[in-house]
C-alpha cells in the first residue's frame, strides 16, 4: 500500500503539478514546450515500467531506475513545496494587489519564470548536498548530560546509525565506511535505528551486508547491553527479499548478524511470527493455592 501512494503522489500528481506549473511559464515555442514534455513524459514511462516489470528485470537495468526515479521522487517534494508556497503568492496577489511593489506586478511573469528556475537551481544543490553526504559521511558529537549516577562509570558513548538504506544506491562500500567511523569513535553502545534496508532486499542480500555489521565493536560491561534494531524501509518490496513475503532470507539474515553480534551474552534465537509463538499455558487470573478447611493440629 505505501509503495501504491508513493506511486500515486510522487509519480503521478507531484509531478503532473510540476509539469502544469512549468509549462505556464513557458515560452510558447515548441523548441521550448517540447523538450519539457519529453522530459517528465520519459520519468513516467521509466517510473512505471520499472514498477510493473521489477521482479523480471535484472540488477543491471533495475538498480539505474530505481536511482533515477528514487532521486526525482526526493526532488519532487522539494520542488512541490516551493512551487505551492509561489502559489500561495499568487492568490494573496489577486485579492490584495496592493501588498506587492509595482515593480513586481508590472513584469509578473519574468519575475515568476525567474523564482521557478532559482526554486530548480536550489533544489538541484540539494540533491548534490544529500549525495555529499552519503559519500563522505560526518560524525557529529552530540553530548547529553543526564542526572543519574552509575557506580563505577561517569560517561557513556553512544553511536547512533540511523537510516542507512542499504540496497541499491547505498551499498557495502558505505557499510564498510560505516563501520569504520563508528569502530573510530571507541564506543560503549552501537544503536542501529532503521531504516536499515531501502526499496530491493536483493541488493543487500547479494552483497552482505550483515558480514560488514559484524565489524562493529563496542565493549560490553556488565550494567548494560547493545541493542540494534533491524528495521525496514517502508517502501521495501515484498517479493525482492527471499523467501517470504516479509523479505525472508536477507532479512532474517541482517536480523540475526546484528543480534547475534550486539547481543554477545543473550542467547541466540531466531524470530518467530506471531502464529508460531508457543501460547502460554497458565491459566488467567491471579492463582490462589488450595485452602486447607481442617482445623490446624496441636
Amino acid at each position: 500500500m505505501r509503495v501504491f501512494l508513493q506511486a500515486i503522489f510522487g509519480q503521478l500528481l507531484f509531478t503532473l503539478y510540476i509539469y502544469l506549473r512549468g509549462r505556464a511559464v513557458l515560452p510558447k515555442q515548441r523548441r521550448w514546450r517540447l523538450p519539457y514534455t519529453l522530459f517528465f513524459a520519459a520519468e513516467w514511462a521509466l517510473y512505471f515500467f520499472g514498477y510493473f516489470t521489477h521482479s523480471e528485470l535484472p540488477d543491471s537495468v533495475m538498480v539505474p531506475i530505481l536511482m533515477i526515479c528514487g532521486t526525482w521522487y526526493i526532488a519532487s517534494i522539494y520542488l512541490v513545496t516551493g512551487l505551492l508556497f509561489f502559489d500561495l503568492c499568487r492568490w494573496i496577489y489577486r485579492r490584495r494587489p496592493g501588498w506587492f511593489p509595482a515593480w513586481i506586478t508590472a513584469n509578473a511573469l519574468r519575475w515568476r519564470r525567474g523564482a521557478y528556475l532559482l526554486l530548480a537551481l536550489f533544489t538541484v544543490a540539494l540533491m548534490v548536498q544529500g549525495y555529499h553526504n552519503v559519500e563522505d559521511p560526518r560524525v557529529k558529537h552530540v553530548r547529553i548530560t543526564i542526572p543519574k549516577s552509575t557506580p563505577g562509570r561517569d560517561s557513556l558513548k553512544v553511536v547512533l546509525m540511523t537510516d542507512t538504506h542499504f540496497g541499491e544506491s547505498i551499498g557495502k562500500r558505505n557499510a564498510q565506511r560505516f563501520v569504520e567511523l563508528s569502530n573510530a569513535e571507541q564506543p560503549d553502545m552501537v544503536v542501529i535505528a532503521g531504516d536499515v534496508i531501502d526499496y530491493e532486499l536483493r541488493i543487500a542480500a547479494r552483497e552482505r551486508i550483515e558480514e560488514d555489521l559484524r565489524r562493529l565493536r563496542a565493549p560490553s560491561w556488565a550494567s548494560t547491553s547493545r541493542w540494534a534494531t533491524m528495521n525496514i524501509a517502508p517502501t521495501a518490496s515484498p517479493s525482492s527479499g527471499g523467501s517470504d513475503a516479509r523479505g525472508g532470507d536477507a532479512t532474517d539474515r541482517l536480523r540475526r548478524a546484528a543480534r547475534q553480534h550486539l547481543h554477545p551474552h543473550r542467547p541466540r534465537r531466531l524470530h518467530q511470527s506471531p502464529s508460531r509463538r508457543p501460547k502460554p499455558t497458565h491459566a488467567r487470573g491471579r492463582h490462589k493455592p488450595p485452602r486447607d478447611r481442617g482445623r490446624p493440629s496441636a
